[in-house]
């Protein structure tokens, strides 16, 4: 872990890295502290056996993504690291480039899905962690109080995959920010994820404003909504003339497609989603 101050020396932040995971690590859900990361000499000489050239790496995250393909990286609790931020440094936050930042990334991404495909397929799609740069660009974006800056993120984000969780917890941040405006393009994407494939049972998570506004738009006019999950509505209830239910159901109605229509939904529901989609491959698109 480091401590993270701005302007020299002082208390700041602690900054926990946690444990490290490669697929977490290429979608941006985790980021390491370089400032706090020692490699073993005998993994450096590994990584340049296997042809990764760690010299030539541009940034930590290509450095991690490099050596994390072929080595196992460790957590280990504890402080061991301070680190400043001063005005003439280039990680400063003000001297921020968000254009050579999304470009310099994604080409390091797809270049190491080339290179990680060819030896030893990875379980997380190349979209998903495209999709998780645009969503970690928003993040710093929002922090910048460039909102406009990190709606455009989450559009990007959306028109690479609209699944995920992470763009749940993004347009939620989003919300809580006092932004409006969102639903149209999100409406937009999980239409057109759901356009041209066969009729399927849909399990919608949530049933409040956002559930009724799609449909009654009519985004599900085409497949069997067969539940709403929702934990703030009585069990049993009708909701659209469709079913509510506990996530402990779900698998009773077996859906074909878990769709979330609700951006602020209890916590367990976002597990047991999580993990039917994880178990029966299916997809959350996410509203």
């Amino acid at each position: 872990d480091v401590r993270i101050s701005r302007r020299g020396a002082g208390s700041g932040d602690i900054q926990v890295a946690g444990p490290f995971s490669l697929e977490a690590g290429l979608c941006h859900q985790t980021t390491p502290a370089l400032a706090a990361t020692f490699f073993r000499q005998e993994a450096l000489r590994s990584s340049l056996e296997q042809g990764i050239s760690i010299l030539s790496r541009r940034s930590e995250f290509e450095l991690f993504s490099a050596i994390a393909i072929h080595q196992e990286l460790a957590y280990v609790p504890g402080l061991v690291a301070t680190q400043s931020f001063w005005p003439w440094s280039d990680t400063d936050i003000e001297r921020f480039d968000p254009v050579v930042f999304l470009n310099s990334r994604k080409a390091s991404i797809e270049s190491f899905f080339r290179v990680a495909n060819a030896s030893a397929p990875l379980s997380v799609p190349t979209a998903a962690a495209i999709a998780g740069l645009h969503i970690y660009l928003g993040r710093l974006l929002l922090a910048l109080s460039d909102c406009h800056g990190a709606r455009i993120q989450l559009e990007r984000a959306l028109q690479v995959t609209p699944n995920g969780l992470q763009l749940l917890d993004f347009s939620r941040a989003l919300q809580d920010a006092g932004q409006q405006g969102g639903r149209q393009s999100l409406e937009r994407h999980i239409l057109a994820h759901l356009e041209g494939r066969p009729r399927m049972r849909i399990a919608c998570c949530g049933g409040g404003s956002d559930f009724h506004a799609f449909h009654e738009a009519g985004v599900f006019l085409h497949h069997e909504l067969v539940a709403v999950v929702d934990n703030h509505l009585p069990p049993g209830c009708l909701v659209a003339n469709v079913p509510v239910i506990r996530p402990s159901e779900l698998a009773r109605f077996s859906p074909e497609c878990i769709v979330v229509t609700s951006s602020r939904w209890a916590e367990d529901l976002r597990i047991s989603a999580k993990s039917w989609s994880n178990s029966m491959s299916t997809c959350i698109p996410v509203i």
